[in-house]
């Protein structure tokens, strides 16, 4: 769904638990993500330029086969994929300037990460159940963002680790 000025939720979705992939893009009064929470997707998800709606939360998302990306979503302060195990490809999370959270703590397989130029961003959750990074990490230029967070990922990944600096270096964590 793109470009769809007149969409203001995915309503009516509630019984889409397996897709393709999902692309919504410029939707511009999409609100209400409420409705919409599939448990698997084969390929790719991506959210762009939809601009008005405060989170993205996707309950029962279990299972991407592809990459998972959120860019310039003007108003989205949180990410939240809670029980998100797998994902084939890559999580990008590039720009978001109001994002305060992302929340992925069943993540086990990524194929790489790149969470870039979040100014509020605060915390990541650590991805404390990651094991197996496939290419690199790459979490930089988030000047809210604690560097002890992302040094304590590196810290379990240090090969994979490619750019994990440039983050809020005064930042405390628990």
């Amino acid at each position: 769904m793109s470009s769809n000025n007149a969409l203001i939720s995915l309503d009516g979705l509630q019984s889409m638990k397996e897709l393709y992939s999902v692309l919504l893009t410029g939707n511009t009064s999409l609100t209400d993500l409420s409705a919409f929470s599939p448990e698997s997707v084969a390929d790719n998800v991506l959210f762009a330029g939809n601009g008005v709606f405060p989170a993205l939360v996707l309950p029962d998302l279990h299972t991407v086969g592809g990459g998972f990306s959120l860019t310039a979503e003007a108003l989205c302060t949180t990410l939240e994929l809670p029980v998100l195990d797998y994902l084939g490809g890559d999580l990008l999370v590039p720009g978001a300037s109001e994002l305060l959270t992302i929340d992925a703590r069943a993540l086990t397989r990524v194929g790489s990460v790149t969470i870039t130029n979040n100014p509020k961003l605060t915390t990541f959750g650590g991805f404390p159940q990651l094991v197996d990074v496939d290419s690199t990490l790459t979490i930089t230029m988030n000047p809210s963002l604690p560097q002890c967070e992302v040094d304590a990922l590196a810290a379990r990944f240090a090969e994979a680790c490619t750019y994990c600096t440039d983050n809020n270096t005064s930042g405390t964590c628990n």
